[in-house]
């Protein structure tokens, strides 16, 4: 979490949401806190210390993932969205023993 002034701000404990579209899933959240009781899986975490983080997978298919972070009105006031695009590329997949 920023401030207005690109600050981080330590002492930011918002929920934050996540929505993950285009080619690639999202796997996983977490924010480092050890006795978070939150889903990992779930596409919501709340902040620890300002921070929280998504966990993407891309897809095969090359293309572009979207990621975004929101926050829900309620308990307090809605933040402003954040979005980022990653684009993949297509690569030789590695040989596995089955």
């Amino acid at each position: 979490m920023l401030d207005s002034a690109g600050r981080a701000i330590p002492t930011a404990a918002n929920p934050i949401s996540f929505k993950v579209t285009g080619e690639g899933a999202l796997i996983g959240v977490g924010n480092g806190d050890p006795n978070c009781q939150e889903s990992d899986k779930e596409p919501k975490r709340s902040l620890f210390n300002g921070l929280a983080q998504v966990i993407v997978q891309a897809t095969r298919t090359p293309g572009t993932i979207s990621v975004e972070a929101y926050t829900e009105p309620y308990p307090r006031p809605k933040l402003p969205a954040v979005q980022v695009t990653i684009t993949t590329k297509r690569v030789e997949l590695r040989p596995t023993v089955g």
